[in-house]
This record gives C-alpha cells, structure tokens and sequence, in this order.
C-alpha cells in the first residue's frame, strides 16, 4: 500500500498519496518519468526487483492570492444589479451545486481551472491558491462544468455571503447584505420555479 501524505494551506486541502511502483494502476499514470507499456513495466520489475524511485513530497508553489483587504475592496465595487443578473442558458441551482459552492472543492476547483494570467473570478474571497508541478483534476466533471456551476449559482451565493461578513457593524453594509442575501435567495427560487417548468 502507499504511504499517505496530508499537505494543507489556507483555505486549499491537498492529500498526496505516495505509493510504490507496484500499487500503481497503469491507466492514468501521470509522472515526468519516461513510461515504458505496462506489462513490460511489470516484467521488468519483477525480473530485477528494480524499485523506481518516488519523491518523497510534491512541490507546490503560489499561483496567485486575494488578501482581505483586497477582497474587501472588490465587494466594495461591485454592481448589485450585474450580479443579479443570471445567463439565460442556467439550468438552475440544486442543493448539490449550493453545497459544492460552499465547500473547499469549489476552491480547489477555482485554483485548478482559473489561473493568474486570466482576471480574478472570485476577488470577494479570500484565498491562496497553490499549483504542483503534475496537472491538477477538478472536482467536477471539467473545468468548463466549474465555470458553469460558478457563473449559475456560486458567484451571487458566495458575494452574499461575504457582503455579510465583512459587513458587521455597518447599517449601510447591513442594508447591503440584505439586500445580497434577498438577491440570492430570489434567484435560487426563481432558477428553481424556472427548472419545474
């Protein structure tokens, strides 16, 4: 069996399994090393009892951040009436997809498909996004089905969710994530109603 390795960040959880040649399937190996077909592979190991070499950790390095402060100034500047708006080929919002947008894999999938060299998607979120040097799967089915699902339902859930907390103590924030938050919750039901019919 392999040896498990739990590397954490913030806001990003990563579990690298590390297991020897032997415990490998053969579909979907993806290293840097020079891949020979996978009977021979076998053969070869068994015949030398050659073990190839595995690192002991991968390497991660910062691909991009959104600190508070800047995340504060994004949901500062955004337009409430853009944001409402919902494309129309949006199949609606299901508890799954709400579940999804409020867990780590909706960052993990943001860090996986959303890189640096394209403009912020979610710079009302905090977050550190970190990249190895293998390619990274996201959770959904593709990256196309997280821009999807981001665009539908995440994108309003998640700047009503942090118009509120960022907006303690304010009345002019407050009156803000009410309205976020009425916003939200309008949208679902109407998405819903819209799915029903």
């Amino acid at each position: 069996m392999g040896v498990e390795l739990l590397v954490t960040f913030p806001a990003v959880l990563l579990l690298v399994v590390i297991a020897p040649p032997s415990a490998r399937g053969c579909a979907g190996i993806a290293t840097n090393e020079v891949h020979v077909d996978c009977q021979e592979d076998t053969k070869q190991l068994a015949a030398n009892k050659v073990m190839q070499p595995t690192p002991a950790m991968t390497e991660f390095y910062k691909e991009h951040e959104v600190t508070e402060t800047d995340s504060r100034l994004a949901l500062q500047q955004l337009d409430l009436n853009e944001i409402s708006k919902v494309p129309a080929w949006c199949d609606g919002c299901g508890i799954d997809k709400i579940h999804f947008c409020r867990s780590a894999a909706f960052i993990n999938d943001h860090c996986c498909c959303e890189h640096r060299h394209a403009k912020e998607k979610l710079p009302w979120i905090p977050h550190t996004c970190y990249l190895g040097n293998e390619r990274c799967q996201p959770n959904t089915s593709s990256c196309s089905k997280y821009r999807e699902i981001r665009e539908c339902c995440c994108d309003r859930i998640l700047i009503a969710e942090y118009l509120a907390k960022f907006s303690t103590g304010s009345p002019t924030c407050s009156r803000l994530h009410m309205a976020g938050w009425t916003i939200s919750l309008l949208l679902t039901v109407i998405s819903t109603i819209s799915q029903l019919s």
